[in-house]
Parts: C-alpha cells; structure tokens; sequence
C-alpha cells in the first residue's frame, strides 16, 4: 500500500484545501491503476525538521493505522511550506537521514512538492 501524506500548516484554514481535489484526483488514478492508495494529513509545524515531524507521523501510523514496513510513505508539501529553497534543504537533510534506518524498516517513498495550481 501506498500513503500518500499531506502536509497541512498546523492552524492555517486556507492553505491546502485549493489543492486537495488534485490530489484526491491523483487517488483516484492511482486505484484505477490497482494501486491501494490511503491518504493522511500530516499536521506541518513550521520552525521543526520536517524530517522529524515525518517520523513521527510515520511511526504514529505504525502504531494506529496498521502502516507497515512493506507500505511505502510519499509526502508531499506545498511551496507555501518550504518557499524558496527551504525545499531542497529539507530534501537535503531527508536524504542524509533516511539511511539511519536499516532497510525495510521505515517505508518512506519519496518527498514531493506540490505544484498543482491553486484555484481562485
């Protein structure tokens, strides 16, 4: 199975809700597909790792949700989280950090930044 995360700014109303039918759409396509598909929202914090707020998610849905190590976790965040290069350090950081986890013990698939156009 694949989770496909979303990152959501803690307390913030308007940020996300523009691209949630994108990626519902994305669901949809990926089940056609025969993909199992389950969708989380990940409550963003901005002035934390994301990293660890993704472990920590991660781990949450281990414990709650029945993830297991064979799924595999894509997160995806929009540029109004990470502007600018906020995104490529974080990718940065992720990359270096992904490996302290022996394989097939953390199922993170990849992190990816939302570039659905957001509707008016």
């Amino acid at each position: 199975m694949i989770w496909l995360i979303y990152c959501w700014q803690d307390s913030l109303d308007d940020d996300h809700p523009s691209y949630l039918p994108e990626i519902e759409e994305l669901v949809r396509r990926s089940e056609e597909e025969g993909h199992r598909i389950r969708m989380e929202r990940l409550d963003f914090t901005l002035g934390r790792r994301l990293w660890e707020q993704m472990v920590e998610k991660t781990f949450d849905l281990m414990h709650c949700c029945g993830l297991s190590p064979s799924d595999r976790c894509a997160f995806i965040v929009s540029r109004r989280l990470l502007p600018g290069d906020a995104f490529l350090v974080e990718d940065a950081y992720i990359s270096d950090h992904v490996c302290d986890y022996p394989e097939g013990t953390f199922p993170y698939l990849g992190l990816c930044i939302c570039k659905f156009r957001v509707k008016d």
